[in-house]
């Protein structure tokens, strides 16, 4: 008898069955081995470990501090800071052995501020030459203007006040000797404009820093007028007499109120003084930058 036949329906289910249990089977087989291992539970890592992985971060990229903040923008009612210049009060010892005495002043002015200012007189040995009004004598012997010059550029008080002054003031004077009061007021005028002009030529200026239109004010005293109820004349033929009449003096101003008249300021302080009025009080004028005799009327 031949082989069993089975019918073909059957043979073909069989077939199908055997199939799907292979799968079955393939797929358990890939979960356990491959899958189930990397869904295993995270390892935890101890205290060392986390401060060993720390400190290897910080070798790798070491902290970053952040920027301070910037500080805040002034307010409106933050005042502001302002820096003055000091300039030297007392004796200035040139590079000759003479001197000058530096004086300093204040002026009140009536809102309250004040201005500040120096007044440089030259000692007794210095004068303007009689009768010119562009050469000034030392001990009676002309002193040339490039050496008048080099003595106010060398001398380390004077050069200061030059140099740092806010403003600058240059004085003219002349003696009592002259029978046209209007001509002497000239006289002194013009010794004012030659002094401006030294002191401009002295005057240090840092580089890159440009000389205003105005930087040396011009101040004329005007003729001396002797004090004759007390006795005192003037007598052209001993103009050697009258040597402290003819002073060589210049102003420096530290400080002024942008509003306050500069005349009637300086003015005001020197009257007030008692060992300067001694003799400023003998000369009768007082203008300041006055271009002509005209204008000293």
């Amino acid at each position: 008898m031949s082989g069993l036949l089975l019918p073909t329906w059957l043979l073909k289910g069989f077939r199908e069955t055997l199939f799907g249990v292979f799968l079955a089977w393939l797929g358990t087989f890939t979960y356990d081995r491959l899958v189930r291992p990397l869904a295993a539970s995270p390892v935890h890592v101890g205290k060392n470990q986390e401060e060993r992985r720390s400190e290897v971060g910080s070798h790798l990229a070491p902290p970053v501090t952040p920027p301070s903040p910037a500080p805040p923008p002034p307010t409106a009612t933050t005042p502001p800071v302002l820096v003055k210049e000091t300039l030297p009060v007392g004796p200035i010892t040139f590079t000759d052995g003479t001197q000058a005495d530096v004086y300093g002043h204040q002026c009140h002015l009536p809102n309250g501020h004040t201005s500040n200012f120096r007044v440089v007189i030259f000692s007794a040995a210095y004068s303007w030459s009689y009768e010119r009004d562009d050469q000034v004598q030392l001990n009676g012997q002309v002193l040339p203007a490039e050496e008048f010059v080099h003595l106010l550029e060398s001398s380390r008080g004077l050069r200061e006040i030059l140099g740092k002054a806010h403003e600058l003031i240059a004085v003219g004077t002349a003696s009592c000797e002259g029978s046209e009061q209007s001509q002497e007021d000239d006289r002194a005028r013009s010794r004012a404009l030659a002094l401006a002009a030294w002191m401009e030529r002295a005057r240090p200026w840092p580089d890159g820093v440009s000389r205003p239109v105005l930087s040396v004010h011009r101040l004329s005293l005007g003729q001396y007028r002797p004090d004759r109820t007390r006795g005192q004349a003037c007598d052209p033929a001993h103009s050697g007499e009258t040597v402290d009449q003819r002073k060589v003096i210049l102003m420096a101003v530290v400080e002024r109120e942008a509003d306050a008249d500069l005349q009637w300021c300086i003015e005001q302080s020197l009257r007030r003084d008692d060992q300067l009025e001694s003799w400023l009080g003998h000369y009768h004028r007082f203008d300041l930058n006055a271009t002509s005799a005209g204008d000293l009327q």
